[in-house]
């Protein structure tokens, strides 16, 4: 039968003959599903090197199991149909199961007879008895089996046609076992039954069938997790064909993790849950925001070109979209927005970029709104610098294009002022395009950042990529800069762009903050009543499921369903399915050894009776707790400096911390962050670290009293602005960077450092100074003398807030300095003229903001 310019035959063959063949492991075979569509599970590249061929025919051989358990499945009288009678079930070999299938060929292939077909599509099987087999059943060995040990006989032949001594053998071995001994114990409980036949047999070495298990490792293109179901099968542990099915489906789908055997170094690795890497659970939750993703229809889709033209889209207004992510703390909603944005990252060519509210630091919320944006100006440079292609290089230089012909000196001058990543996209240009300078103007409103920052955001959408923004933790976000954000999306949706682009907003927030409830309501409800920016869904993630936290266990320890789901059972009652508390258990059964790799059965195995001894915790955060305690005391050093942080840091910040003793542990941060990374405690990127979760920070910070934080946190503000030299009579960042040797060990890797990259992070240096003493508390600061220096501190950084447009935080930074005055009358002594630009300073800051009746009565007062 000829098809286009392919070529199929139709012949059905003995199982046998199929396998003798040897095309299971140079041809792809392709197995419709339960309605008769075929899907590929598996690339048809043709296989060269043995390693392939062998990985090949494993696929191959799955195929043909699934085929031949929806056979037994059916004569059993399971769903579906097929040839032939429940008693061949238990009679079930090579020669008398035949395979019907469909070979498709090339065209210019088909002449030659020796050329293998392009794929096998498998059609169907048939078991019918067969009279001539050359098996001697007078002994009845075979006719006892159980159609699922009859299956495991053919899975084996599969894998070795040539073994069948070895096969009886085994066989014959197993059925020494008594029936009274079999039936002794539970058939469900898996550990019980395993250690009653691996004592009964000298040779068994997995709980299996008296080295069943061993023998067929010894195939090479058996794998472990295939040798494992025969011997299983064999040994009647799984309790039904749905099992084996599912395996077999899992094995399909996802085989790098559930049939190919892992490298070599998998046995010895710390076992490991969660992390930002690894996304468990909410099918349908991503399934719904990969589906708004894919609402808007883009010119650069291949698929629709020929229905859409440039004209037809040129000059309409963006698609803006936007999401929200409600939960309790550990809910597992940062880990969704996380998988999604790395997916239409990574799959789809989608800029992203995230940025996250901290805990007590709701006057920094403007500035985590700019650090989002120059993340995604940021992006389109990781973009360019990981797929170093021509057609990449071009996007960074039509972007930066675009800007530059959108933009005005005075305008482009001020963006850059507040994206620092603007200035590295835009050097990207030819020489033609001189720098612009780094702006120093001290006065900008709120409406004039939301016009930059909406037409920068169109600007980028306009140059042929989608964007995919997330905003974290926004109950801790300052109202005002929500109100920010609410107005920028409302801008870019009225903004009109070229082509068709989509802007998906992603808001996550803990559902369980009451004073917050009513602010992100807000929010919400103001892009709603926008009606150009769809509030596309409102996710309320709710726990985990037994069948979810099967699959985390599936995934991290590369075993079927049926031998973790009744660990799944035991992790679910204990946590209710509270993903952080799933996480957090998990990992401390794995740091006990109460979960370990067993070299003897090639798998990871857990000790059940330390498990139903393992103490029930009320809550995750007693659980942290406990897990926290097993910690070094130098390493629990760490965490407190971590926590008193807020909970992230950059590496140089700690760097500048280590010359202090009473604050850095011995020999230093750095040589303890590899046991907390392993510990699923920390994660450390190349210049950064900071707690896998708030929970975690939460917990390390409520476990130090009040006077141990208030102390921690004088320490390290007042030791940085030391070696800031804030103490200085009118000190500014230029004056900071003139006396200090950026060529010196204090600043990481000085050298390689611009100045614009210095200034940043002496910037930032200088607020995380002053907000450490400002955390401290007044009871820290003594003596007008004291009040007086940090208010100087405060004004400093209030400067350098303004020059980077952050207005909530210079303004609340201004405002702490006028209450750090000493208490007499300012205006009549020597300060008088540093309580002027305080004021002045507060008064044009929350003019900036909007605040006109807060910044009448500082202006006149």
């Amino acid at each position: 039968m000829r098809v286009g310019g392919s070529v199929s035959l139709s012949s059905p063959l003995s199982l046998r003959e199929l396998v003798s063949s040897g095309v299971l492991e140079k041809t792809q075979f392709v197995l419709p599903d339960d309605n008769g569509n075929i899907i590929s599970r598996f690339p048809p590249a043709e296989p060269t090197a043995a390693a392939d061929n062998r990985r090949l025919f494993q696929l191959n051989a799955v195929e043909l199991f699934i085929l031949l358990t929806r056979t037994v499945s059916g004569l059993a009288g399971g769903p579906g149909t097929s040839t032939g009678t429940i008693e061949s079930t238990t009679n079930l070999d090579c020669r008398n199961i035949t395979i019907e299938f469909k070979a498709e060929f090339d065209d210019d292939e088909y002449q030659h007879e020796s050329s293998q077909p392009r794929s096998i599509i498998l059609l169907g099987a048939a078991v019918a008895r067969s009279p001539g087999s050359q098996r001697r059943r007078s002994d009845d060995l075979f006719s006892s089996l159980s159609p699922l040990q009859s299956l495991a006989t053919v899975f084996w032949s599969v894998h070795d046609l040539s073994n069948g001594n070895q096969l009886l053998q085994s066989i014959l071995s197993l059925r020494q076992i008594s029936d009274d001994d079999l039936s002794s114990g539970s058939t469900s409980d898996y550990g019980s039954r395993s250690s009653k036949l691996s004592r009964r047999s000298s040779n068994s070495s997995n709980g299996g069938d008296s080295g069943a298990f061993e023998q067929l490792r010894q195939i090479k293109r058996c794998p472990t997790s295939m040798a494992r179901l025969i011997s299983d099968l064999l040994d009647e542990r799984c309790d039904s064909i749905d099992e084996v099915k599912r395996e077999l489906a899992d094995m399909a789908s996802t085989p790098e993790l559930f049939l190919f055997d892992p490298d070599a170094d998998f046995s010895t690795k710390n076992l490991s849950f969660g992390g930002k890497e690894r996304h468990y659970g909410q099918a349908s939750e991503v399934k719904r925001v990969l589906q708004i993703a894919n609402r808007a229809i883009s010119i650069q889709d291949p698929t629709r070109e020929a229905e859409i033209s440039y004209e037809a889209v040129r000059g309409c207004a963006c698609q803006v979209d936007s999401i929200f992510i409600s939960g309790v703390a550990g809910s597992g909603k940062s880990s969704l927005a996380t998988y999604v944005s790395s997916f239409l990252s990574s799959e789809l060519n989608w800029l992203t970029a995230s940025a996250k509210f901290k805990i007590n630091a709701g006057h920094e919320s403007g500035r985590l709104v700019f650090d989002l944006f120059d993340k995604l100006v940021k992006d389109i440079l990781v973009a360019n610098q990981k797929e170093s292609g021509e057609s990449n290089v071009a996007y960074s230089s039509v972007v930066s294009s675009a800007i530059l012909d959108t933009f005005d000196v005075s305008n482009l001058t001020s963006l850059r002022g507040m994206l620092p990543g603007l200035n590295e996209l835009l050097s990207n240009l030819d020489t033609c395009y001189a720098p612009l300078p780094v702006s120093n103007e001290n006065e900008m409103s709120r409406f004039r950042m939301t016009f930059l920052l909406s037409k920068l955001l169109a600007v980028i959408l306009s140059t042929g990529r989608d964007v995919f923004l997330v905003l974290d933790d926004l109950q801790w976000c300052e109202s005002s800069t929500l109100e920010l954000v609410s107005e920028i999306l409302i801008s870019v949706s009225h903004q009109k762009i070229d082509g068709n682009r989509h802007l998906i907003y992603a808001g996550i927030y803990r559902d369980d903050e009451a004073d917050a409830s009513q602010q992100v309501s807000s929010h919400i409800e103001t892009l709603r009543r926008s009606q150009s920016v769809d509030v596309a869904e409102e996710f309320a993630l709710t726990s985990l499921t037994r069948d979810d936290i099967a699959e985390v266990l599936m995934a991290e320890m590369r075993l079927p369903y049926r031998l973790v789901s009744k660990l799944a059972g035991v992790v679910y009652h204990r946590t209710l399915g509270h993903a952080m508390f799933v996480i957090q258990l998990l990992n401390g059964l794995a740091s006990s050894s109460i979960i370990s790799y067993s070299p003897v059965n090639n798998r990871f195995v857990w000790d059940t009776d330390k498990l139903a001894n393992v103490k029930t915790f009320d809550s995750v955060a007693s659980l942290i707790i406990s897990n926290l305690t097993s910690i070094n005391e130098q390493s629990q050093k760490v965490l407190r400096v971590l926590a008193c942080l807020l909970g992230q840091a950059d590496l140089s910040i700690l760097r500048l911390l280590e010359s202090n003793e009473s604050i850095a542990p011995e020999y230093g941060f750095e040589i303890y962050l590899q046991g907390l990374v392993e510990n699923g405690i920390v994660e450390v990127t190349d210049t950064f670290v900071s707690f896998t979760h708030d929970l975690i920070l939460q917990q390390v910070y409520d476990t130090m009293t009040h006077e141990e934080r208030s102390q921690l946190h004088f320490d390290v503000g007042t030791h940085l602005g030391n070696v800031l030299g804030l103490n200085d009579e009118e000190r500014t960042l230029e004056s900071i960077m003139k006396s200090l040797d950026i060529q010196s060990d204090t600043i990481s890797d000085a050298s390689c450092h611009d100045d614009a990259d210095l200034a940043q992070l002496l910037g930032l240096t200088i607020f995380v100074a002053v907000d450490q003493v400002n955390l401290a508390g007044s009871g820290m600061i003594v003596g007008n003398a004291n009040r007086l220096r940090f208010a100087k501190w405060n004004k400093v950084a209030a400067d350098e807030a303004v020059k980077l447009f952050s207005y909530q935080i210079s303004a609340n930074l201004y405002m702490k300095a006028i209450d750090l005055l000493p208490d007499q009358n300012t205006w009549i002594t020597d300060n008088r003229e540093l309580c002027q630009m305080l004021y002045e300073g507060a008064a044009d800051s929350l003019f900036a903001l909007g605040k006109l009746p807060e910044s009448v009565d500082f202006a006149s007062a």
